[in-house]
């Protein structure tokens, strides 16, 4: 995809109704709303591409993709209004949603609810139906909260609160007071399921399952669900909590649709290689005045930043006294993160272990895969984390790209697998990610991947290991925590980013948040991008001045 970067010669105009800082999805998202609502939206990029984590990136010669693999909790909502299908998004939904390996096993996760049920009891007679009972209750919790993912919630208690049912009353004490790993054991018998919503529930967190409230990962697809009755036929009936479809051409096409819509607005654009180095008030004209590293001066009414809410704060945001109580609030809190990434380039497709008949590895390497031997490994590798020590057991997911899109991924005939590790600490209690450090955490993910593809090192013709200091530079990501924050109760109902700074506005009119790092937090999802964009709509229409309205 070519975007036009600040080196060349026809730059970009010097005034714009909105400007974002950084194109990863969820900027993208922002720009996308304000752009097809009438304001002229310029999108800053330091990195040479869109995207963020979700954007194209060279891991090894030839072969090529995005960091995230999977989009399974892409917004409905955010799909139909933006209409992306119209600028060429996608999804290609594999009969199989995932591949998951435990340490003698294998689980094929069906998207049909016949198979998936005859597949969840061969562990244990009548395991498919207490699973279908705890997503049941959570999907009650996730429809009697009063809590909605487009708007701030109210404090926890407050949301107790307002509960209407004994039944909601008892989920809520399960879910938020108790642990992951105790309404694992209430309604699941088989070490084998419980590690399979473990990893939903954890996934990249740094919250051991004995801690309380370490189940509300749990409820992120139950509270969209709610929200989309009507939306997604496909993600509503999907009855394993996971993938719901992967996007044709891969995660890069989530970012060519954005593009792309941007694009078609006269006056709106996106700029790569144009890193933005601060924001101020201009005293003469009241304007926002955006600063580039080239010493380019964009001016606007309205910024929005898509990038880490610390960073936004304390730097880009810095010439704001609005902002210093947050800054003092963000010099007293920790981020820690474990994000740990494997590229694999393969002239052959690996055969996978443990496949039941009629599963070809062929069919297996359409969807994503996931390895984990069983709960126990899961709270062994938090607890190893923990302490800031690298997993034992590594917890993956991984998808072979090229198979799931070809053409664009690796070279003909050559395949690209893609993985996700989990719990690489940024910080090690012994020593420091290095070289030697990161190869020797690499290879200790490998041996697990063996256990799913046996033959994998003679497919293997090259290889890298990124490990989290390389991450946290390649993309922005702090300490290598994938959503500039934990998942976790505290992390989203006790103020994301901050008590004192949640949700898109902040306390300086014109300031808008829109990543990740704000409520409602999520991976691929768009859904802060989409809040981010609507908070600015009703504050102020293109044009004219930024207002500041009440927080949502």
């Amino acid at each position: 995809m070519k975007i036009p970067s600040t080196r060349e010669k026809d730059r970009f105009m010097t005034t714009y109704d909105a400007v974002v800082i950084g194109a990863g999805h969820n900027g993208l998202v922002s720009a996308s709303y304000l752009a097809n609502n009438g304001y002229s939206v310029l999108v800053l990029e330091s990195r040479s591409v869109p995207g963020g984590a979700t954007g194209d990136f060279e891991f090894l010669p030839g072969y090529r993709g995005a960091f995230t693999n999977s989009p399974g909790s892409f917004d409905p909502l955010v799909l139909r209004e933006l209409e992306l299908e119209r600028y060429g998004l996608r999804f290609f939904r594999p009969e199989l949603a995932v591949v998951h390996r435990f340490e003698d096993q294998t689980f094929i996760g069906w998207r049909d609810k016949t198979k998936l049920a005859a597949e969840i009891d061969q562990f244990r007679r009548g395991e498919s139906d207490r699973y279908a009972t705890l997503i049941a209750d959570l999907d009650y919790l996730g429809k009697s909260l009063p809590v909605s993912l487009y708007h701030v919630p109210d404090p926890l208690e407050v949301i107790e609160r307002k509960l209407e049912t004994d039944r909601a009353r008892a989920l809520f004490k399960k879910v938020f007071h108790g642990s992951l790993r105790e309404l694992m054991d209430e309604y699941l018998e088989t070490p084998q399921m419980k590690a399979v919503l473990m990893m939903l529930a954890l996934n990249g967190n740094r919250i051991s399952p004995e801690e309380p409230g370490s189940a509300v990962g749990l409820l992120l697809r139950p509270l969209s669900m709610s929200a989309h009755t009507q939306l997604d036929a496909a993600f509503q009936a999907s009855p394993l909590r996971g993938s719901a479809g992967l996007p044709v051409g891969g995660m890069n096409s989530i970012v060519r649709a954005l593009v792309n819509l941007i694009s078609a607005h006269p006056g709106s654009a996106v700029r790569t290689d144009s890193p933005v180095t601060g924001v101020q008030r201009n005293s003469r004209t009241g304007a926002l005045d955006v600063v580039l590293a080239d010493g380019t001066t964009v001016a606007t009414r309205r910024v929005l930043s898509a990038i880490d809410p610390r960073q936004t704060v304390c730097e880009i945001f810095g010439s704001f006294e609005e902002l210093e109580s947050a800054r003092n609030d963000f010099a007293d809190k920790e981020i820690h993160g474990s994000a740990f990434k494997i590229a694999l380039a393969l002239d052959a497709l690996p055969e996978y272990a443990g496949l039941p008949e009629g599963v070809t590895s062929a069919d297996a390497s359409t969807c994503q895969f996931r390895v984990a031997h069983s709960d126990q490994a899961i709270s062994a590798a938090l607890a190893e984390a923990l302490t800031d020590q690298p997993s034992t057991n590594p917890i993956m997911w991984g998808l072979n790209l090229s198979v799931a899109s070809p053409g664009y991924h690796s070279p003909t005939g050559k395949y690209l697998l893609s993985v996700n590790a989990w719990h690489a600490p940024y910080s090690l209690a012994d020593g420091t990610w290095n070289r030697e450090t990161v190869d020797a955490f690499g290879r200790r993910c490998l041996d697990d991947i063996r256990g799913l593809l046996p033959d994998i090192d003679s497919k293997i013709v090259d290889t890298r290991f990124m490990g989290p200091v390389e991450i946290e530079a390649t993309l922005g990501l702090p300490k290598s925590n994938i959503t500039y924050g934990d998942m976790s109760v505290a992390g989203l109902f006790e103020g994301r980013p901050l008590p004192s700074l949640q949700g898109a506005r902040t306390p300086v009119a014109g300031l808008y948040l829109c990543g990740s790092g704000v409520w409602p937090g999520g991976y691929v999802t768009g859904i802060p991008g989409r809040n981010a964009a609507q908070a600015l709509m009703a504050d102020s229409p293109p044009g004219g001045v930024a207002e500041r309205g009440s927080l949502t």
